[in-house]
């Protein structure tokens, strides 16, 4: 089995910067799914829903296993918190900003 902890954050931020990826996740929130669920909404090939599944394992962002023919996916969360933990110090940051101007309005 492969480990994910070393995914480097350019390659997480590629993965989820796809629409069709991001929609994947989105369902795949609300719990496991195949990968002929996953692909229902949207109007690509079936080697376009296998390149999108292969980038969002790769990074880790969902597993994958076999039950009978189908390929099953789940959501990989730690993926999503390394992305969220790297945001945070930016919304803090304007928040920060935001803050200061409030009190600058304010104050003059």
């Amino acid at each position: 089995m492969v480990k994910y902890q070393k995914v480097d954050l350019d390659r997480l931020i590629y993965a989820i910067s796809d629409s069709t990826r991001r929609g994947m996740i989105d369902e795949l929130v609300r719990g496991e799914r195949s990968v002929g669920e996953l692909s229902e909404p949207f109007k690509i090939s079936s080697p376009a829903i296998s390149k999108h599944i292969r980038v969002l394992h790769e990074t880790g962002l969902i597993k994958t296993r076999r039950s009978g023919r189908q390929i099953i996916c789940t959501l990989e969360p730690d993926s999503l918190m390394r992305i969220e933990t790297w945001m945070a110090k930016y919304q803090r940051f304007w928040s920060e900003k935001l803050h200061d101007l409030e009190k600058q309005i304010k104050g003059h």
